[in-house]
């Protein structure tokens, strides 16, 4: 089938593609956090709650202190926040005045002390004469709490987000609550607290388990127009992919099957089943090549796709391929056919 001094060159090519481009696919997907609510990484998970779930789980989370925790509530313009690692508030802008403006503390998460931010535009504040606290009676007697500091509308915590309410997780009302997002950048921590609550009872899923391999698909459409290194890395891909089309294109030969078979009398669908045989081997090395990068993606915990999206990937690959292959078959054929004419 292919040109037999090449044939390991060609093998080496297949596997070398498929490695950059699942690569290419796992780190596009990774750098998609501009679409993810509250700047949340590619691991955090998802735990959904019901008015009828107790709370007694959320005191679990002080045993954790690189976990963050986000509890989305009916209320749309409140969320919860558990942050002890303060990374929210490294990442926001914000007022700094001692002895006035805060951020969450340990003792306001154990003792469930009702306090809270606001999200501001800081444009309109430093326009009307700066930050004045007085300002905020309303909402600290609309939700109960004192209110200890204000952030600019633009901070990571509200990427993608339209609350303008961040309150102690553990001060909020647990019937309130309809979902939480656990995330940290300690796979390990994430993985324990999961567990932990595993054996309470508490389910948690993964940020990719209601992503179809639809919405997986379009994600990868949307990084060819989204940041300008994911762009240029996307544009890479497609070149990577076409040129995997060529130099199959390029170096496989079914004249000799073609000419073979024809003599005995085979028919074009008598054929297929040597296209089937000669996709065995390249179908394998794609394969194993495919599988060998998840194991190496998840040993060093870079993996951004799941396992469902690695194998649509990878049969896509596949079925690439049989394509070249049939239309290679097919101009075999017909020029067999001509020169027995």
């Amino acid at each position: 089938m292919f040109h037999s001094g090449h044939r390991i060159l060609v093998y080496v090519f297949i596997s070398l593609c498929t490695c950059l481009i699942l690569m290419s696919v796992n780190y596009a997907v990774g750098n998609d956090s501009s679409e993810r609510t509250y700047g949340l990484s590619e691991n955090y998970l998802v735990i959904d709650c019901e008015e009828r779930e107790s709370s007694e789980w959320f005191t679990t989370l002080l045993k954790y202190s690189e976990v963050v925790a986000i509890a989305e509530t009916v209320d749309l313009d409140l969320i919860g926040l558990y942050d002890p690692d303060m990374t929210y508030y490294l990442y926001a802008s914000k007022f700094i005045s001692e002895g006035e403006l805060r951020y969450f503390s340990h003792e306001d998460y154990v003792e469930k002390n009702s306090v809270g931010i606001v999200l501001d535009s800081f444009d309109y504040l430093l326009r009307s004469g700066g930050l004045n606290l007085t300002a905020y009676r309303e909402v600290e007697e609309t939700y109960e709490m004192s209110v200890i500091n204000v952030f600019d509308n633009s901070s990571s915590i509200a990427n993608n987000a339209s609350f303008s309410i961040i309150k102690n997780f553990f001060s909020i009302d647990p019937k309130l609550i309809r979902t939480v997002y656990l995330d940290s950048d300690n796979a390990h921590q994430l993985s324990s607290l999961s567990d932990e609550l595993s054996q309470m009872g508490i389910s948690c899923r993964s940020s990719d388990a209601s992503r179809t391999v639809i919405d997986f698909f379009q994600l990868l459409y949307r990084s060819f127009f989204g940041k300008r290194y994911v762009t240029f890395l996307s544009i890479s891909l497609l070149f990577v992919y076409f040129l995997f089309l060529y130099v199959l294109s390029s170096y496989t030969n079914f004249k000799n099957i073609v000419r073979i078979n024809r003599s005995f009398g085979a028919s074009l669908p008598g054929l297929l089943g040597q296209l089937f045989k000669s996709l065995l081997y390249p179908a394998a090395v794609v394969c194993l090549a495919s599988a060998l990068i998840w194991i190496y993606l998840n040993n060093i915990r870079e993996i951004s796709i799941s396992l469902l999206e690695q194998v649509a990937v990878t049969m896509f690959l596949l079925i690439s391929m049989a394509a070249v292959f049939f239309i290679k078959l097919l101009f075999s054929y017909e020029d067999s056919r001509k020169e027995m004419k």
